[in-house]
C-alpha cells in the first residue's frame, strides 16, 4: 500500500514540475503577432539576453534623474537587427564610475521585436523610457510606447505599465517648447516592410503589413499634457532619393523657430518650422557634415547647444572620432572639438546634462565584435576648450560589454 501511495506522488511530483517548468518556459516559448499589446518586463533578464550570450547590441540612449542616477537602456538581442532583437537597461548611482549589470529586459517572442528605446528626464524631473514595437524588421507602422521608473533614484526600482503614444519609432528626445508644448520627433522607416535579420529580409504575412503614406517624412508629434495624451502635429518632407533612417531631432531657437536636423544618405538634413511645427521646410543639405549615421543636438542648461557626431563640423568622415562641440548662436557656428572616443566603428552618440553641470554621453564601439556601451562625463568647459579642464571628467569608460565573440 505504501508503495503505491508513493508511487502517486511520485507522479503528481513530476506533472507539477511539468506544469512549472511550462509555466517558466511559456513566455519565452510563445509566439505572440500583435505588436499593439504591452510586453512584459523580464526580471531577471532572460540567459539569452545576458551580457556572456549577447551576439550585437547598438544605439544606446541615457538620461540623468533629477538626483543624478544615469540610466542608458540600447537594442540587443540575436547577432545583428532583427525581428529577434530586444532591450536592456542597466544603470549608475555614482556619476557613470560603476555600472549595474542589466537589470530588466524587454524582449518580445516570435516575429516581433523593439527598436531604437529612448531615455529622457522632463522638466517635471520624470523619467521617461520609450521604445517601438512592430512586427519583423519593419511592419509599415510600428508604434512608439512608454513607461516611467516609479522611483528613479533606485536602481531596482518598479516601472509603470507600458502604453503607446503614437506611430512609428522614436530613437531622439522630446523637447519642451517655450509654452510648455511637448514635441516627439518620431521617425517612419525607408522603404517597404520586410522581416527577418537586416541584409536578410523575408516577406511579412500580408495582415501584418501597414500602408501610412502620410507618415513617411519626419514627423512631430505633440502632448499638450504633458506626454498624456500625443496626436500628430507636423512632418518635413524629405526627397525620396535622400531618405535613409530619418533620427529626425528637434530644438528650439531662441526667436522661437524650430530647427530639426534629420539623418540623410548625405549624412544631415535641416528644416525649419516658424508655427509651433505644423509646416516645415523641404529638407536641405545641413552645412554640418556627417557619415549617414546618428548624432545629437540639444539644449544645455546654459543656453548653448551641444551637438555631438563623428569628426569635425565642416568634414565628412565615417564612423569614428565621436567629437562634442558647442555653439552660442543657435548652431550658426560651432566652437570647441572635444574628442571623446578616436577610434573606428564608434556612432550613435546620445547625452544628458546632471544636475551637477556634468554632461554626459554614451555611444556603441562595434556592435558585433567588441560590442561594447561606452561612457563620457565632462563639463561644457572642456567642450570649448577642446581638452578636460575640469576635475573629475572621465572618457571611455564601458558600461557594459558583451561575452564572447558571436559564431
Amino acid at each position: 500500500m505504501s508503495s503505491i501511495i508513493m508511487c502517486r506522488r511520485f507522479l503528481v511530483g513530476i506533472v507539477i514540475g511539468l506544469a512549472a517548468t511550462a509555466i517558466f518556459a511559456g513566455p519565452e516559448k510563445t509566439v505572440e503577432v500583435d505588436a499593439m499589446k504591452p510586453f512584459p518586463v523580464l526580471r531577471p533578464v532572460p540567459e539569452r539576453l545576458r551580457d556572456e550570450r549577447r551576439g550585437f547590441q547598438s544605439a544606446p540612449s541615457l538620461t540623468v534623474s533629477p538626483k543624478g542616477r544615469l540610466w542608458v537602456a540600447w537594442h540587443t538581442g540575436d547577432t545583428t537587427e532583427g525581428d529577434e532583437n530586444g532591450m536592456v537597461v542597466v544603470s549608475s548611482g555614482d556619476g557613470g564610475d560603476t555600472w549595474t549589470p542589466p537589470l530588466f529586459a524587454i524582449d518580445p517572442p516570435g516575429p516581433l521585436r523593439i527598436l531604437d528605446p529612448g531615455l529622457w528626464t522632463d522638466p517635471d524631473g520624470k523619467v521617461w523610457l520609450f521604445y517601438a514595437q512592430l512586427y519583423g524588421m519593419w511592419d509599415g507602422r510600428a508604434g512608439v510606447w512608454a513607461m516611467q521608473p516609479v522611483d528613479p533614484e533606485d536602481a531596482n526600482t518598479a516601472w509603470t505599465p507600458a502604453r503607446r503614444l503614437c506611430h512609428g519609432y522614436m530613437k531622439n528626445k522630446p523637447i519642451v517648447t517655450h509654452d510648455g508644448t511637448w514635441l516627439l520627433p518620431s521617425e517612419f522607416m525607408n522603404g517597404k516592410p520586410w522581416g527577418g535579420r537586416l541584409g536578410a529580409s523575408k516577406p511579412i504575412p500580408p495582415e501584418f503589413v501597414f500602408d501610412m503614406p502620410e507618415y513617411h517624412a519626419a514627423n512631430v508629434f505633440a502632448s499638450k499634457n504633458k506626454g498624456r495624451t500625443v496626436t500628430f502635429l507636423g512632418r518635413a518632407q524629405i526627397p525620396p532619393n535622400d531618405r535613409d533612417c530619418t533620427e529626425n531631432m528637434v530644438v528650439e531657437r531662441k526667436d522661437g523657430s524650430l530647427w530639426m536636423l534629420v539623418r540623410t544618405k548625405y549624412g544631415i538634413g535641416e528644416t525649419v518650422s516658424t508655427d509651433g511645427g505644423k509646416t516645415w521646410t523641404e529638407v536641405k543639405p545641413s552645412a554640418i557634415q556627417n557619415p549617414n549615421s546618428r548624432f545629437y543636438i540639444g539644449r544645455l542648461k546654459s543656453g548653448a547647444m551641444l551637438l555631438v557626431k563623428n569628426g569635425p563640423t565642416d568634414k565628412r568622415i565615417g564612423r569614428s572620432r565621436i567629437t562634442a562641440f558647442v555653439s552660442d548662436d543657435d548652431g550658426a557656428t560651432w566652437l570647441g572639438g572635444l574628442v571623446l572616443d578616436e577610434r573606428n566603428h564608434v556612432s550613435y552618440p546620445d547625452a544628458a546634462e546632471g544636475p551637477d553641470g556634468f554632461i554626459h554621453v554614451v555611444h556603441d564601439r562595434e556592435r558585433t565584435k567588441a560590442r561594447e556601451i561606452l561612457h563620457h562625463r565632462f563639463t561644457e568647459a572642456d567642450v570649448r576648450a577642446g581638452r578636460l579642464v575640469t576635475p573629475g571628467c572621465r572618457l571611455k569608460a564601458i558600461v557594459n560589454k558583451a561575452g564572447p565573440k558571436a559564431k
